[in-house]
């Protein structure tokens, strides 16, 4: 198991805007499987590769590239149970993004093994990016990456 934080749990995120994730990471701490429970693409749901980084203790950086061209990514606080997060997308024939903050909590499961990205239990549902929609916001840290995973600790000074 990894010795990132979040590694091999589960937490539900309440974003600003109204939807609410649940997100299960790997033990690993590099892929996540995300499912979209509560807001404006409920029941979206997927695995994607993450690139982490420790950026001080107890805080990640995680990110990953979807697919659609969508760029997603959050700054996982665990000395506040907050993140910050950023999402860049095509729209409107040009490029835009959007900051949102967050809240997250871990979610205690009652069934053995990895809750995340095991091959033979896909996502229950998948969806189309909601980036590529106009008429939907945003709404959650959502897409796919290369496997690329870094893990950098401040140095001390």
């Amino acid at each position: 198991m990894s010795d990132f934080a979040f590694a091999g749990k589960v937490f539900d995120i309440r974003v600003d805007n109204g939807v609410v994730l649940r997100n299960a990471y790997a033990p690993e701490g590099n892929k996540l499987r995300y499912e979209q429970i509560d807001g404006a693409s409920e029941g979206g749901s997927g695995v994607v590769d993450l690139h982490v980084g420790e950026v001080a203790p107890s805080v990640y950086l995680l990110g990953w590239n979807e697919v659609s061209g969508a760029a997603v990514t959050h700054v996982m606080d665990f000395n506040s149970g907050t993140i910050t997060g950023f999402w860049s997308f095509d729209a409107d024939g040009g490029r835009t993004g959007e900051v949102h903050s967050a809240t997250f909590t871990e979610v205690k499961l009652a069934v053995a093994g990895s809750p995340c990205c095991d091959p033979a239990t896909p996502p229950r549902h998948t969806i189309a990016s909601p980036y590529r929609k106009a008429s939907l916001k945003p709404a959650a840290f959502a897409g796919s990456s290369s496997p690329t995973r870094t893990s950098r600790r401040p140095s001390a000074r």
